[in-house]
């Protein structure tokens, strides 16, 4: 393929992703809560296992955010009464999350919000786009992950 052409290609492939970008952080946004605050929620919410509910460094790395980072996010949760913090009987330094019933009542309203855009979205384009659609964004998801992977390894 000659230059000219991977140039526009790529001018056309960097103007889709931030488009989408921007159109999929408002369409997968939970009119509740903060763009943050709903991704460490819904972390949790899928996380949290038993009583003791999941680790707060669980989180952070599922989130790929430091601890420090990720705890403005869980003090607002805490105070809007979505998320409630459990501290460790065995080690003082753990604390767990777990999402209060009224936290789950968001999630189970955004995950049906996000089941009717995603049916929505799968009519739209029809069984077949919506396959390929899925394996698509696999490949680029891996195709990323592997990128990243061999940064961190090349800094080591």
């Amino acid at each position: 393929m000659p230059p000219q052409e991977n140039q526009v290609e790529f001018m056309e492939m960097a103007e889709l992703f931030h488009r989408f970008g921007k159109r999929f952080g408002v369409w997968n946004s939970c009119p509740e809560l903060r763009r943050s605050e709903w991704g460490a929620l819904f972390c949790i919410f899928r996380s949290q296992d038993g009583e003791n509910g999941v680790k707060t460094s669980q989180i952070s790395t599922k989130m790929e955010v430091s601890p420090p980072a990720l705890t403005p996010t869980l003090n607002q949760l805490e105070k809007k009464g979505l998320i409630k913090r459990i501290p460790s009987r065995e080690d003082r330094r753990t604390v767990y999350l777990k999402v209060t019933p009224e936290g789950m009542e968001v999630c189970r309203e955004q995950r049906k919000r996000l089941e009717k855009r995603f049916q929505e979205l799968s009519g739209y384009l029809g069984e077949k786009d919506s396959e390929e659609l899925i394996r698509l964004l696999g490949r680029i998801l891996s195709y990323c992950e592997e990128r990243e992977k061999e940064q961190v390894d090349g800094e080591r």
